[in-house]
């Protein structure tokens, strides 16, 4: 249905720290954050993807140990962008191209590499994501091939297991450049990739695999599509000026491609983020939650249960400029991390004016406690 089954809700975040930003420490100074995990104790791992390393704080914010490196030798690794906590305690930490995953223990030692699967040639896949999963992991990757002008590249969800192994496809998608007219269609190319996600219990996948309809997919840790999480949505349509911002993004990005024209639509994708929390529960962040919600607040969120079924609306009240910064739950915690979006055009060498460098402010992190019930059920 349209609502949920309970009246919305409003909550007030509690502010617990903030690190970075115009912080002085170098302790505290990021490039690109893109991923936060917390082990049992409730340390949290911090991902700087500019920086090539891991900074690990206590629960409380308190600077605990930097670990990893730029390079490609034991324990280093070069542009990494996920990251997450094996089972036997090591730190796994992803590189895109190529493809590989670093282990490193908590302390920072070198623990070797996680096998991952290989093509005919003995080359591993392009890596977009990563997280355990079952008794395994899942990640987001892709293969390409070039052939008489034509770019092809095939992105896909797969599961593999500790060895090395892919089981299963969960989903994948082709997709294709004409090298003599280049066009980048926003609803191709910016779809599944950064928009899947693990229960923090290891044991659910949840994809959203298309922008329109409102629908996400969630898979079992055997890869089965075992339910299809849907409600009534009505699309959010771009006025101009929207639509000329979301075009200048998708420049400062693929600038490198020279002669690119791009696709950008009337109306935005119905779903911007998912978030599943350790009650059972996922969030859904909406084009609607964003650009309807009160000011003052990270946004109005929908809110299922493990069922599927939609519970209600929740309105998280704290400092966060959606679309810019980006958001990160764990536990029973949201982390904003502050201008995202900035520093990742700026990494890339451009900024949302077209051509212009992009001078970014440095990024920062604010951890917030999200006091609710549990709405798992």
């Amino acid at each position: 249905p349209a609502t949920g089954m309970e009246e919305p809700m409003k909550v007030v975040l509690q502010e617990e720290w903030r690190l970075g930003g115009d912080s002085d420490s170098e302790e505290d100074f990021f490039g690109v954050i893109t991923r936060v995990r917390a082990d049992g104790a409730g340390n949290l791992y911090i991902l700087d993807s500019q920086l090539s390393e891991v900074k690990i704080y206590g629960e409380d914010g308190t600077f605990l140990n930097t670990i990893g490196r730029e390079g490609e030798g034991p324990g280093e690794f070069r542009r990494p962008s996920d990251m997450f906590l094996t089972a036997d305690g090591n730190v796994a930490v992803m590189q895109t191209f190529p493809g590989r995953v670093a282990l490193l223990t908590p302390d920072g030692d070198p623990a070797g590499d996680l096998p991952l699967p290989t093509d005919e040639a003995g080359a591993p896949p392009f890596l977009l994501g990563i997280n355990s999963f079952g008794s395994g992991v899942a990640y987001a990757g892709w293969t390409q091939k070039i052939d008489a002008g034509k770019y092809e590249m095939n992105r896909y969800i797969a599961l593999m297991d500790m060895e090395g192994n892919e089981t299963k496809r969960v989903h994948e998608s082709l997709r294709q450049l004409d090298f003599a007219k280049v066009v980048f269609d926003e609803n191709v190319w910016d779809t599944f990739d950064n928009r899947w996600d693990v229960s923090p219990d290891g044991k659910t996948l949840y994809a959203v695999t298309e922008h329109f309809p409102y629908k996400v997919n969630v898979y079992d840790t055997s890869g089965k599509l075992t339910r299809v999480i849907e409600r009534e949505y009505e699309d959010v349509t771009r006025d101009a000026e929207r639509k000329a911002y979301v075009t200048s993004i998708w420049k400062a990005f693929t600038r490198q491609v020279p002669n690119s024209d791009y696709k950008i639509y009337d109306r935005e994708r119905d779903i911007e983020s998912i978030h599943p929390r350790s009650d059972g529960s996922l969030w859904v962040l909406t084009s609607r939650g964003i650009n309807e919600r009160p000011a003052g607040s990270l946004g109005v969120f929908d809110v299922f249960n493990r069922e599927g079924k939609f519970v209600r609306q929740v309105t998280l009240m704290g400092e966060a400029t959606p679309r810019e910064d980006a958001y990160l739950f764990v536990g029973d915690r949201v982390y904003v991390l502050t201008g995202f979006l900035d520093a990742a055009m700026a990494a890339q060498g451009g900024g949302p004016e077209g051509e212009e460098s992009l001078d970014a402010e440095p990024m920062g992190i604010i951890a917030y406690t999200v006091d609710v019930p549990d709405m798992g059920m």
